[in-house]
């Protein structure tokens, strides 16, 4: 609020252009005022206005100029269409996991009911009218011939027969109409409006709840997307884990990126009919014609959120991952062995480690709505306060891909096992859970040959830009014949190009490479053996043993550099699962949380003594053994 001047009392200013004082209506001069402005801009030579362009309404020259097409669907009528071939789609990729997988039929049968609850969760468009447009490929003259033909007599008696049934109907009605008209006026009160007065005082509390909740469906139904391709995907895999198949993310990534299922620029196929592509437009087509498959991480949110719609709103529960095949297969890939299976198994038992597409660990909560268009936050339309009825989870990340919270326990147990931050750890004692393992020089070593040469990401290699100057003339014929069965297949050859001017090679031999190519590996393997530590060796030199001085490091920096031995483990199970390294460092640090929650919980405490060196070396003995205890497996793995 502006003050008022000392002498006059007005509260009307204005500032002085040359001085910058404060002058009132009056022309009073306040003295504890002045406004400088030091920093002045040269003019410029051009006038700068400032325009407002109005933009036209927009128009479909194509349509205006005669050349687009007219078989072309829109609206209502291309969602349509576009459902369709969706629906198409899920068949054709049905048909072909069975024969690839050899799934029973019954699982044909499970994706058509998982199919009717996406249809049931998701806004369809309208069922189209038959449509009024001209068949470009019959004559305009269609009409005269028919009254030429000789069944054009009997249509016309059935039309009159028709019209003599809706006259009479329509006498009938009418009266019904006059009987109404003549009890009014007999009694000066409208039946109908008394029949609806009385059904609105018969009306029951039930039948209100009933219509509030179907007004609440109609509008949680209106908020969600329409059915899009990746939808097809998230039913196969939600009816594999119905049949409890193990299977895993990364694997549906890879046959959709081989084309051994339909699905990559499937708008472009020759499994559509003809009937359906003539009438197929840009945005249809475009829709239709995924470029690649989606992440297992994407892949799996979608699968999680689908099976939340069919616990809350249909009450069908999707029965947990068959976790040990699962398990075997991610820790197998990273050169595991049975005891590794077994301590990586004990490890996400002890840390309730969420094998299930649900949160378990839920609460139910009230909040106040959400305030929209015309009532205040808080208030609902007739004026009471209503609370809104929502879950949350108590457990941060409760639901993770299975495979990757798979290969973070294998990191950690790393960790445990290895240390991975430059030091050297030996096995003192013969109950320590590291005796069996193999030596960390030797697989680490591995992990970063396969890294190099790609070989734990499989086909999956061949996605990446391919540096033909280094591969020999096999490999690269091995390539551009899978290029051509990849990109040719279900797609019609053009016409008006001709064959490569250079014939393939007739003996090439195709390249699979082995499903588990670490035999080798641990054929020739060398494993831990406990050590005992010399008398004369001095108690400040007493290497460190497994599960002791474990360092935890933060996903979210990325400034920070990881220590070789760790960033080698981190990427060799990033792209095992077929994830990024940020994801699998997050969910590593999750379950170290938990880790230490549950060490807590059981009394084991990490503290250090200060007083000497030799307390130091007891609290690490302590540490190791606390851990140890915690992975020890209680029956002997052969």
């Amino acid at each position: 609020m502006p003050r008022s001047c000392p002498a006059c009392g007005s509260r009307k200013w204005r500032k002085d252009a040359v001085t910058g004082n404060a002058i009132c209506e009056e022309g009073h001069v306040y003295q504890d005022f002045r406004s400088e402005n030091l920093v002045t801009e040269p003019g410029t030579n051009y006038a700068l206005q400032k325009r407002r362009m109005k933009k036209a309404p927009r128009r479909n020259r194509r349509r205006e100029l005669g050349t687009s097409n007219l078989e072309h669907y829109h609206g209502d009528e291309a969602e349509w269409l576009k459902m369709e071939t969706i629906q198409l789609a899920l068949r054709y990729q049905v048909q072909a996991l069975r024969k690839l997988w050899s799934l029973p039929d019954v699982y044909e049968m499970i994706v058509r009911d998982l199919w009717a609850y996406q249809l049931a969760t998701h806004p369809l468009p309208p069922v189209p009218e038959p449509s009024s447009r001209p068949d470009p490929s019959s004559p305009q003259d269609e009409g005269g011939e028919k009254d030429d033909q000789p069944g054009g007599d009997k249509s016309d008696e059935r039309d009159e027969s028709d019209k003599e049934h809706d006259g009479s109907g329509e006498d009938k009605f009418d009266q019904l109409d006059r009987d109404g008209d003549r009890s009014e006026g007999e009694d000066g009160i409208d039946p109908e409006l008394l029949e609806r007065l009385s059904d609105s005082s018969d009306r029951s509390d039930g039948e209100k709840a009933d219509e509030e909740v179907g007004e609440r469906d109609r509008r949680w139904k209106k908020k969600r997307r329409r059915l899009r391709m990746v939808d097809t995907l998230v039913t196969l895999v939600v009816g594999l884990w119905v049949l409890r198949v193990p299977v895993m993310n990364v694997e549906i990534q890879g046959i959709v990126d081989e084309n051994q299922i339909p699905y990559i620029d499937f708008a472009h196929t020759t499994l559509l009919p003809e009937d359906m592509t003539k009438h197929m437009n840009r945005d249809v087509i475009s829709a239709l014609s995924p470029r690649s498959a989606p992440r297992p991480t994407y892949l799996f949110d979608q699968c999680r959120e689908f099976a939340r719609t069919l616990s809350r709103h249909f009450g069908i529960a999707v029965p947990d991952v068959n976790a040990a095949p699962v398990i075997w297969r991610t820790i197998s890939a990273l050169g595991g062995t049975p005891t590794t299976y077994a301590q990586v198994a004990r490890l996400m038992a002890l840390l309730d480690v969420n094998l299930s597409l649900q949160e378990r660990a839920v609460e139910i909560r009230t909040r106040a709505p959400r305030a929209r268009a015309g009532r205040s936050r808080g208030s609902s339309p007739m004026g009471e306060d209503e609370r809104v009825i929502y879950e949350r989870t108590t457990k941060y990340m409760d639901t993770t891909l299975p495979e990757l919270s798979a290969a973070a326990a294998w990191v950690i147990l790393m960790k445990l096992a290895y240390g991975l931050d430059g030091e050297t750890r030996r096995a003192l004692v013969r109950s320590d859970p590291a005796v069996g393992l193999p030596t960390g020089e030797s697989w680490l070593g591995e992990l970063k040959h396969r890294l190099a040469t790609g070989a734990l990401r499989g086909k999956r290699a061949d996605l990446d830009a391919q540096d033909f100057g280094s591969k020999d003339l096999g490999d690269i014929d091995r390539y551009l014949d899978k290029c051509e069965s990849l990109l040719l297949k279900d797609r019609e050859f053009p016409s008006d190009i001709s064959a490569f001017p250079l014939p393939p090679r007739s003996d090439i031999d195709p390249k699979v490479p082995a499903a588990n190519s670490w035999h080798a590996f641990h054929a020739c393997l060398e494993t831990i053996a406990p050590s005992r530590v010399a008398d004369e060796e001095p108690t400040h030199t007493i290497p460190l043993i497994p599960g002791d001085s474990l360092r935890s490091y933060d996903a979210k920096d990325l400034t920070g550099t990881l220590p070789p031995e760790y960033e080698v483990v981190l990427k060799a199970a990033a792209e095992v699962v077929g994830v990024a390294e940020e994801e699998v460092a997050h969910v590593v640090e999750i379950l170290e949380r938990r880790l230490e929650k549950v060490r807590k919980d059981r009394g084991e405490t990490r503290g250090r003594s200060r007083r000497g060196s030799r307390s130091r070396s007891k609290s690490r003995t302590g540490r190791a053994s606390s851990v140890g205890g915690v992975l020890r497996k209680r029956a002997s793995v052969g």
